[in-house]
């Protein structure tokens, strides 16, 4: 039943929506020192930090938190973000509300108490429900890039891929960096390009410079 329910979903998603997919490259190499350190402190993964930077972007970009509503666009009243979790038996995308609002260390734990739910096959439909963007992360395994598809009515997913190292020439001299790639697939309908490229950018502007994202969130 859960397979039967995605294979319709990302067909309806495919079938009825533009879909558009870009790439870009976030140096996150002082985001690795920085969640080393919140890792032995509070927890934090990669995860929390990539969705509290996504928050931060979307109270920025407000015209990429929306969805499609009865051929309507539906700006969303709050950041709610999904997070795919992958199941033996497929996917599902418990959704973390109001994810601006949050101070990073109960971010992080939301989104581990979220996942050991959907493991658990205890999500409620509240939690399943209520999102207007996603973030779905392939990192883990190895990989670099690929097309996150969209999540219907969402008008965005960002893809994530690992973490690698690059030898990139810097004033000093030729210097090892750490990146990982990002993919945001945006449906073209409610997004541009433009729009969809800056907040990408911004994205990467964050985890490239991360302190903000330690800071508390606003009240």
């Amino acid at each position: 039943p859960m397979r039967r329910a995605i294979a319709r979903r990302m067909m309806e998603s495919l079938q009825s929506t533009a879909q558009l997919t870009m790439t870009a490259q976030a140096d996150v190499t002082a985001l690795v020192a920085a969640q080393a350190h919140a890792r032995d402190a509070i927890g934090v993964t990669y995860t929390a930090l990539i969705v509290r930077a996504v928050a931060q972007a979307l109270r920025q970009h407000p015209h990429i938190n929306v969805r499609w509503r009865a051929d309507a666009i539906e700006q969303a009243a709050e950041i709610n973000i999904g997070v795919a979790v992958a199941l033996e038996a497929g996917l599902v995308v418990p959704v973390i509300k109001q994810a601006d609002r949050l101070p990073l260390a109960a971010l992080s734990h939301e989104i581990k108490r979220l996942s050991e739910l959907a493991r658990a096959n205890r999500l409620t439909e509240a939690e399943l429900t209520g999102g207007a963007f996603t973030v779905t992360n392939l990192g883990m395994y190895g990989i670099d890039a690929f097309t996150p598809i969209l999540n219907p009515p969402e008008a965005a997913i960002l893809g994530v891929g690992r973490i690698y190292e690059q030898l990139v020439r810097q004033e000093q001299g030729i210097v090892w960096r750490q990146f990982m790639t990002l993919s945001l697939t945006i449906d073209h309908r409610l997004i541009d390009g433009a729009p969809g490229a800056a907040f990408l950018q911004r994205i990467c502007q964050l985890l490239s410079e991360p302190a903000t994202l330690f800071d508390a969130a606003p009240s």
